[in-house]
This record gives C-alpha cells, structure tokens and sequence, in this order.
C-alpha cells in the first residue's frame, strides 16, 4: 500500500526484500501459504518503496539448482526491483536440497560473474559467511550488541529464533520485556556466557585463511548449542562452506593484486 511504503522510507534507511530470482523461481522456492504466487506481490511493494524515496536490498537464497542462473538474477533484482545492493545465500539447514563440497567451486563461479556484472552497473553483490573488509565471526547477536525480539517479547541471541518455539528460545533467551516497567530486562550473565561461546575459534579454523573473516559454519554449525565442540575437527563444519568461502577469498584476493599490479 502507498501509506505503508511512504511510511517504510521514511523510518528505515534500507529495506530488505527476500526475492530467490526471477517470477519462476520466486514462485516456486516462496510462495505464500496457500501457494499463491509472490512474484508479483514483491514487484509492486518494491515499485511502491522506491516511488516513496526508499532504498531497496535484496536478500535471494540459492538452491544447487538455480546457481547458474545467479547472473540472471541478479540482473533482475536490479532491473526489475531497483535493488542498490544484493546478498547471496546458499541454502543452509536441512528444508532443501543442499550444496555439496564438490560444487564449492561450481558455485563460486556463478557468484563472481554475477557480482562483476552487478559491479559494473553500480551494484555491490555480497555474501555474509564471508566479508573481508571486516573482522567478523558467527552470526550471534550479542556480538552485534543486536535486540532479536520473538513475537512473545522474548530477546535470543540467534536470528534463527523468529517464530516463539519455547524449546528453542529457552537455551539462548537473554532478556524479555517487562510490560509493567516498560523496560527490557537483559541477562547479562547469559549475553557474557553466549558472547564467549560465540567468540571461541574452532580448531579446525585456525590455520584457515579466514580465520578472522567467517562465520565459522554458522548457521549449520551453532556454536552456542548444548552440543557444540570448540575443540572438534572439520566435521563439525560444513565442508561446502568452507571450502566455497576460501575458494572466494583467494579469488578476491588474487583479483585486487591484479588491479594494484
């Protein structure tokens, strides 16, 4: 709706969209409940948002079976959805076919000839598990100093916790609001103890490339789970992500020493 657009733009400086490609390919990986398409409906609230002065980012999750189209998509999320910038996610978890270590090198290719398009038309194109500009590990909040609030008022520390699960929520709540103060309450104890865990570098990262720039596996390797082990080897890990992020940090790498070169 126009209000809500205009209401949107003025209040946030950027707004995420999760769109996974194209028409067929949104269609497909996110429909609505009742399996309606949500092409369509993503193509106008993006229209709206830019008429009303917003800036657009664009979230798209790939499957092995859509890698090889990235470019397309990414061309589509530009020219279609006025996307100012654009971050790639393999799928993670167990909800659909997953990449295999083999196809680590499969998918960089794709990844770096549709971030070099999109480079080339003003468009940056980033991946989270990975960022060289910055000093970075798992995605855990509280090394964000970051509220990730359930609908029941709960504050957890992993962004995985969206939907109120009360199993889930119980192990890494680190506060909830307190509705007669008005206040939130933080644990502080809790946001230490999930801030070391957090911090704890893997064995098996510690002679890697990106050892101070990834997210360590996450989110399929929790670092916080009951179940965790720091002192583990790779099969903690996940092998595809692995491989993939220093297949990408090299390539990176050796494309900046061209340029100074």
């Amino acid at each position: 709706k126009p209000a809500q657009a205009r209401w949107l733009a003025a209040h946030f400086d950027v707004i995420g969209l999760s769109c996974d490609g194209p028409p067929d390919i949104q269609d497909r990986q996110r429909p609505t409940h009742n399996r309606r398409r949500t092409s369509e409906i993503l193509a106008q609230a993006a229209a709206a948002i830019r008429q009303a002065g917003g800036h657009l980012e664009v979230r798209a999750t790939v499957l092995p079976g859509t890698v090889h189209r990235l470019p397309e998509s990414v061309a589509y999320f530009m020219r279609e959805l006025g996307a100012a910038r654009i971050r790639i996610e393999p799928v993670y978890g167990d909800r659909a076919p997953v990449f295999m270590p083999v196809e680590a090198g499969w998918f960089v290719e794709h990844f770096l000839e549709a971030q070099q398009a999109a480079l080339n038309a003003g468009c940056e194109v980033t991946i989270s598990g990975v960022r060289l500009p910055e000093v970075h590990g798992p995605y855990c909040d509280v090394l964000r100093d970051t509220l990730r609030l359930t609908p029941g008022g709960t504050a957890t520390s992993c962004f995985y916790e969206v939907d109120g699960d009360a199993a889930h929520i119980a192990e890494n709540a680190i506060g909830r609001y307190d509705a007669p103060t008005g206040r939130f309450r933080i644990d502080a104890g809790k946001v230490a103890a999930a801030r070391a865990k957090a911090l704890a570098l893997p064995e098996a990262c510690r002679d890697c490339i990106n050892i101070y720039h990834c997210a360590r596996g996450c989110p399929d390797y929790c670092p916080l789970a009951a179940d965790s082990s720091v002192a583990g080897g790779r099969e903690h890990l996940n092998r595809f992500r692995c491989q993939m992020q220093v297949q990408l940090t090299l390539r990176w790498i050796a494309r900046l020493a061209e340029q100074v070169g």
